[in-house]
């Protein structure tokens, strides 16, 4: 997958974290981080804030993607326990084309945001973005557990539903298929009507 497509495909995924998972570890002190709560887990959080702040503008410019690479992975050596840190840096390497360094920080992400209410958003991100990344190095298993992940997370998401649909269909489940399109087209994704039509005919 090119870089431009990538971000096209995460520009939701920057405004919602943009807002919730740099201000939601702050705002909810008696949350899993709350030990964390000192000056320098703050200037952690103020790298991650600038860092998503870097990424949501940087327009696919590499420059930019790599100051905000570069300031998730301090935050992440600063603080090994930030989930949002991790994520970030993830993500920052997938914009940049390198999957396969952006794989062990969303796992990473993904086995520290497990089971904290408060860090559902980057948990649901991750999941979402590992299955992009699984998806294009052809490890579809892998990527269809990661949008399962993702699906009991946010069960009324229209995107996730529409992946996994057309996951399901390109490697030939199209009765599975048929239901997770639906579930899309359901929770108003108007794209996946030709996918849904095909995977009804298919399953036949």
């Amino acid at each position: 997958m090119s870089r431009t497509a990538v971000i096209g495909a995460f520009a939701v995924v920057a405004a919602v974290l943009g807002y919730l998972s740099i201000w939601r570890p702050l705002a909810n002190p008696e949350g899993a981080g709350a030990a964390r709560h000192t000056p320098g887990y703050r200037s952690v959080a103020s790298d991650v804030q600038r860092g998503y702040a870097l990424v949501q503008t940087a327009g696919g410019e590499r420059d930019v993607l790599m100051q905000a690479a570069q300031l998730f992975a301090r935050a992440a050596e600063a603080d090994p326990e930030s989930a949002e840190a991790w994520f970030g840096w993830g993500w920052a390497l997938q914009l940049l084309g390198d999957e396969r360094g952006a794989e062990p920080r969303y796992l990473r992400a993904t086995a520290l945001a497990e089971g904290d209410p408060h860090l559902a958003d980057t948990a649901y991100f991750t999941a979402y973005n590992l299955a992009v990344v699984y998806t294009s190095d052809l490890r579809h298993l892998e990527a269809l557990g990661a949008l399962e992940r993702a699906s009991t997370l946010r069960p009324t998401q229209a995107e996730v539903w529409a992946r996994m649909g057309r996951l399901l269909l390109e490697i030939g489940a199209a009765a599975r298929a048929v239901t997770s399109l639906e579930k899309a087209a359901a929770l108003g994704d108007s794209t996946v009507h030709q996918e849904l039509a095909r995977a009804r005919d298919l399953a036949r």
